[in-house]
């Protein structure tokens, strides 16, 4: 699953809230890899194609669910993301 723009998921339709530079944590289940980029468009110019921003990998190979709480200088500036299970 990809996620190129977090400004388009609203969590409160009353308030016109998004996802987009909101994230502090994340949660990945087992056998699940999550990249999170800085940028919409999975951390590429929609224009040029080039690599822009910051991007972020967590994999959680073990049998449990990985917890990624407070994520320090990356805190709110998640803008997209892709997660890939096997």
């Amino acid at each position: 699953q990809e996620i190129v723009d977090l400004g388009v998921l609203i969590m409160d339709p009353m308030e016109y809230r998004n996802w987009d530079n909101k994230i502090s944590s994340v949660v990945v289940n087992s056998g699940c890899t999550l990249e999170t980029y800085q940028y919409q468009n999975l951390g590429l110019d929609w224009d040029t194609g080039e690599v822009i921003g910051r991007k972020e990998v967590y994999q959680n190979i073990g049998p449990s669910v990985l917890y990624v709480e407070g994520l320090y200088d990356y805190d709110n500036m998640i803008s997209s993301l892709k997660c890939t299970c096997n």
